[in-house]
């Protein structure tokens, strides 16, 4: 799979060996890091986040170290919940109580996507495997080849502007309303 691995400019510098233990667990399960930014120096602001934005929605999941509150923290947990990307958020043990991240001001249907661990450079791959299975039992995709008519790219075009969101969620927020509400399907699932 693909991440977007992510945290602040302070954090990377207080717990610059976490950052890098971070980095170093996702490649060790063969998961690769979108743009890796650590240990870069020099680049604008501008180019630094639109970077960031387009790792975040290629992304099939975030991974940020929060430890350190910071806005950047805040740009990119926003980014991902609304590009529906899940997210965990990994806040060092030693941080006591730490930064209060609890998803409270993101939609609500998007909470499920949140993941919050506390963690600690031993349980740090724990901590990480965790998050990959719940990944790929909870928000594992299936891609498939779909023929539409004109009409239906036309409007699919449209709705993923106007919502921002891809084409893909569109349609997949299509099908869960209708399997939320066939009930013989909720009878032979059950």
């Amino acid at each position: 799979m693909k991440f977007h691995f992510g945290g602040s400019s302070l954090g990377s510098k207080k717990y610059k060996d976490d950052y890098f233990l971070i980095c170093k667990l996702i490649k060790k399960q063969g998961h690769s890091i979108l743009h890796d930014w650590l240990g870069k120096t020099g680049e604008n602001k501008e180019n630094m986040y639109k970077k960031t934005a387009e790792a975040i929605r290629a992304a099939d999941g975030v991974i940020l170290e929060g430890t350190i509150s910071a806005v950047a923290i805040g740009q990119q947990l926003t980014l991902a919940l609304d590009s529906n990307k899940p997210t965990l958020i990994l806040i060092h043990l030693e941080a006591g109580e730490g930064p209060v991240v609890s998803g409270s001001f993101s939609d609500p249907a998007k909470r499920n996507l949140l993941y919050i661990e506390r963690y600690t450079q031993s349980n740090l791959e724990q901590k990480l495997d965790g998050f990959f299975k719940s990944l790929a039992q909870k928000h594992g995709l299936t891609r498939i080849n779909l023929v539409l008519d004109r009409t239906i790219d036309n409007y699919l075009e449209w709705s993923a502007f106007q919502k921002k969101k891809s084409k893909s969620q569109i349609i997949r927020d299509a099908m869960q309303k209708e399997i939320d509400q066939d009930l013989d399907w909720k009878k032979r699932s059950t």
